[in-house]
């Protein structure tokens, strides 16, 4: 069992690092457009990074009421 602790902290610290090759690869400014000529200039990782966050949120608020049902 201690093998496959060391192989998952591998694939871990892999993944991690193949990450933070692409957030640093990504920094080009993009603009994200609104409504009325609004604009926001930001770091395309950053874009990224937020709109994940978001869908988070959003796919743990969905899930909240089973998680719920199932403690009873």
């Amino acid at each position: 069992m201690r093998f496959l602790r060391y192989v998952f902290w591998l694939l871990l610290s892999l993944l991690f690092v193949l990450l933070l090759l692409f957030a640093i690869r990504n920094t080009t400014p993009v603009r994200l457009r609104f409504f009325f000529d609004q604009g926001w200039d930001v770091p395309l990782i950053l874009l990224l990074l937020l709109f994940f966050v978001i869908g988070v949120t959003l796919g743990v608020l969905a899930s909240l009421e089973r998680i719920f049902r199932q403690r009873r």
